[in-house]
């Protein structure tokens, strides 16, 4: 009689309910190998490829997540010229605010100069591209460094929050050895000799 009554007492007890799903962790769509255009007022407006996108289009500010790296070309008003690049280890782009955010080995280049950076953001509706992390900046003038950058989209024009310093790149080709490399070689020596009292 006990045994009966244990065996119908197992038999009874509710099943457990499955978790609740997080919303804002919920995958609802995974592509791999993307390639897109992205067009705007019939124009092109900028062309992304990535290994792997995954859509969260249930969280309370929709995003599409880029684990795997992302690389981006934007245009120029009304022409296929590119005007700007990015690379990133990871994006994150918000569908609703049209805002991309870059993280791990950022590179951005356009106008002749490149940006590198930890995290940078793009709002795509705006065309502003602004990080609050350290960033360095090449440029024709040298190697910039400072905490936090706005820019244009086509990193013409940009400025830092905090400007930490230039260091200055000598870009004259090196002209190669021979007796006359030798000989500026030796006077520059003993001219360092002279200086140093020696």
């Amino acid at each position: 009689m006990i045994v009966g009554n244990a065996a119908l007492f197992f038999a009874c007890r509710p099943e457990k309910k499955p978790a609740p799903v997080n919303p804002e962790m919920l995958v609802t769509m995974r592509t791999e190998d993307l390639t897109m255009v992205v067009s705007r007022n019939g124009l092109k407006s900028y062309y992304f490829e990535t290994p792997l996108r995954e859509q969260f289009g249930e969280a309370r500010d929709p995003y599409d997540r880029y684990p795997q790296g992302i690389f981006v070309q934007t245009y120029q008003d009304s022409t296929e010229v590119v005007e700007s690049t990015l690379r990133a280890d990871r994006a994150i782009y918000y569908t609703k605010r049209d805002l991309w955010m870059a993280s791990g080995n950022v590179v951005a280049s356009g106008s002749g100069n490149t940006l590198y950076t930890e995290q940078l953001f793009w709002d795509a509706k705006t065309d502003r591209v602004y990080s609050n992390v350290k960033v360095r900046v090449e440029d024709a003038n040298g190697i910039h460094f400072g905490e936090g950058i706005e820019s244009n989209k086509g990193l013409e024009s940009w400025v830092f929050h905090e400007y930490e310093g230039t260091m200055a790149i000598d870009t004259t080709p090196y002209q190669g050895g021979g007796e006359d490399a030798d000989a500026s070689s030796a006077e520059r020596a003993e001219t360092a000799a002279d200086n140093t009292g020696e």
